[in-house]
């Protein structure tokens, strides 16, 4: 079982969003399951969870099966929902959604509700889902100024942000910067799985989960660490200060950042032409 999450200021899952409607969820390997209780903040009508609330519910939980089997952010493109019977307000609900078809592009699922109390299917859904490339995620945010390495997750799971990141570096990566093909693991202590392998070269960037037996450079620290590294926030000599292990070759962990493309450069490593290693 692991943990579904994605974006912390998520109006459905979200860690970091005070109106969040605080689902959380895991993922068994084939289905995504919920235990969720409406709050009495919820209500249409006396008792009874109104039907926009569920509504929301359900497309969060949907997409949230979704992202667990996508290699990219799923965006909503419909949703059908049959409401079988009254939802009540603080009686907990058992959710589940699954995969019934995955494509190149499209996705389609489906979710029971069932009432924990009293057995019965309060609600069912199925929707269409449209897997995007990452600039229809990072557009929105550059037009808002907005940066990823501002995003607080607040004791949530960055897992799955941090499984999309890596993909959409392949897009970003800038093979300029580099002068010979790396090999860096990144360690993440709250990110599962805790290992992944960046291998970048001038012909691109290759992304792997697990560990490298040889490698050029390994860090090894938390999420938080390694977005405030990648994003030009702190040096690598910031990081060690600060308890970050960086095994093997500084300058090639620099490299690697500066080709991910996440941040500006920083003053003391800009130049025209990357430099040397220095081993």
């Amino acid at each position: 079982m692991r943990s579904l999450s994605h974006y912390p200021r998520c109006y459905g899952c979200g860690t970091s969003n005070r109106m969040t409607l605080g689902l959380v969820a895991e993922w068994d390997g084939s289905a995504l399951l919920s235990t969720y209780t409406p709050p009495r903040d919820a209500e249409g009508g006396p008792g009874v969870v109104h039907g926009g609330y569920i509504a929301a519910l359900v497309d969060e939980a949907l997409s949230l099966a979704a992202t667990a089997v996508a290699s990219t952010p799923p965006m909503t493109r419909r949703i059908e929902i049959d409401y079988r019977a009254p939802t009540l307000t603080q009686r907990p609900l058992a959710i589940r959604a699954w995969v019934e078809e995955l494509g190149d592009r499209k996705l389609i699922l489906a979710l029971a509700a069932t009432s924990v109390d009293f057995g019965h299917v309060c609600f069912e859904a199925r929707g269409v889902y449209i897997k995007v490339p990452m600039e229809a995620w990072i557009q929105p945010m550059d037009s808002q100024e907005n940066s990823t390495v501002d995003l607080d997750f607040a004791g949530g799971d960055p897992s799955n942000y941090f499984r999309w990141q890596a993909e959409g570096s392949k897009k970003t990566f800038d093979p300029a910067m580099l002068i010979r093909e790396l090999r860096v693991v990144v360690s993440l202590s709250d990110v599962t799985p805790p290992e992944w392998t960046f291998v970048a070269s001038p012909q691109g960037l290759e992304v792997h989960e697990g560990p490298s037996e040889s490698y050029d450079a390994r860090f090894v620290g938390t999420f938080w660490e390694w977005q405030e590294f990648t994003h030009s926030r702190v040096s690598v000599e910031h990081l060690l200060s600060s308890g970050v292990q960086i095994k093997g070759s500084k300058d090639a962990l620099a490299q690697l950042a500066r080709a991910l493309s996440y941040g500006p450069s920083r003053p003391e490593e800009r130049s025209d032409k990357p430099r040397s290693p220095d081993g």
